[in-house]
């Protein structure tokens, strides 16, 4: 009877101690597992942060560049804008010296058409501007003033404003004592100084008439 009772202490006592060591075990497991957490929270905060600094980064880049397409489009419908109101006015014409499409302008003295026949580099360093002055009216005129600006073209996506572009254009006024005969295409010829073709990339035309010449009933 004590014997199987020793035996039954004994076999409680192994079991408590498996428990005991059980426990132990599974607690140093649990904690092996709070230090590997936190090292990876210690690991993963830095990280966090770089990830949102870059984030950040990036999002001040886009805004960037966003601004720079909308102040470029900004600058371009100005352009369009002021474009469309000259062309309102119709008191100038934008010429192109490398077609001879022909324009309209308005003047003082009525409607008129303008076109460019052709641009010759003279000796002098000067350019000649050959210009045709169509007079569709039903009268001759006799003396004209020919107004023009000219210089380097306008370009919406620099950060030049339109403002400051326009002071940087020349301009001169010539006076001619011909006549510009009605229905009929009048030649008239220009001599422009500029040191390159690139100073004549725009050019506005503008015209008033000295006299008229009507026929009396």
């Amino acid at each position: 009877m004590t014997l199987t009772r020793l035996r039954h202490t004994q076999i409680f006592t192994i079991f408590g101690f498996l428990l005991l060591f059980s426990g132990v075990a599974e607690a140093q497991s649990l904690e092996k597992r709070v230090n590997a957490l936190e090292e990876y929270v210690e690991t993963f905060q830095p990280t966090l942060i770089e990830f949102s600094e870059e984030l950040q980064d990036n999002i001040q880049k886009y805004t960037k560049g966003l601004e720079a397409s909308l102040d470029s489009y900004s600058k371009s419908l100005q352009q369009q804008v002021n474009t469309h109101l000259e062309s309102l006015k119709n008191d100038s014409a934008v010429l192109d010296l490398n077609t001879q499409a022909f324009q309209s302008v308005d003047t003082n003295g009525g409607r008129f058409l303008v076109s460019v026949d052709r641009v010759e580099k003279m000796p002098s360093g000067a350019f000649r501007i050959y210009l045709n002055i169509g007079n569709i009216n039903f009268a001759d005129y006799n003396g004209f003033k020919i107004k023009l600006i000219w210089g380097k073209k306008f370009y919406p996506g620099f950060a030049q404003k339109m403002s400051d572009w326009r002071e940087t254009l020349r301009g001169a006024e010539y006076t001619f004592e011909g006549a510009l005969l009605k229905g009929s295409w009048n030649q008239v010829e220009i001599d422009i100084e500029a040191a390159d073709s690139g100073e004549l990339a725009h050019v506005e035309f503008e015209m008033t008439v000295l006299s008229v010449e009507l026929q009396s009933l």
